[in-house]
């Protein structure tokens, strides 16, 4: 089961960083492709620009830690048993936001090309999320 880790330094609070990351329908403001998100109790459905949905279990929400994890039971790629957790960390005057994230790649998709795409659009969400705080107009 491949684990991933990634990390990103803000340079905002990291009350300033959780408003956002908190924000568990705030999803289209800073993940790549995702254009609609809503949740209900402890699901969170959120559409992509071409149509699929992601659909997870929220769970371990803890606003004064500022961390969450999920559980996702359908997503638009050949993995299985994805499972992740965000939170946000002081660094010196900012912050730093730490996601770890675990999935089994299934049957017949070829682990050594996926898990690298997979950890690039991590990084990539990550610095989106940066550029969202910090207010570049490009985000």
């Amino acid at each position: 089961m491949p684990t991933l880790r990634n990390e990103q330094r803000i340079d905002a609070t990291p009350d300033d960083v959780w408003r956002l990351l908190g924000d568990l329908e705030s999803t289209p403001q800073w993940i790549p492709g995702v254009t609609e998100a809503f949740v209900a109790g402890d699901s969170r459905v959120c559409r992509t620009a071409d149509g699929h949905e992601i659909r997870e279990r929220i769970h371990g929400y803890d606003a004064g830690r500022r961390t969450w994890s999920y559980e996702q039971s359908v997503v638009p790629l050949p993995i299985t048993g994805s499972v992740g957790t965000l939170a946000v960390q002081p660094d010196g005057d900012g912050a730093r936001v730490e996601w770890e994230a675990r999935f089994e790649v299934a049957d017949g998709a070829d682990e050594a090309e996926l898990v690298p795409m997979i950890d690039g659009y991590y990084r990539q969400t990550l610095d989106q999320l940066r550029r969202r705080v910090e207010g570049e107009t490009d985000a």
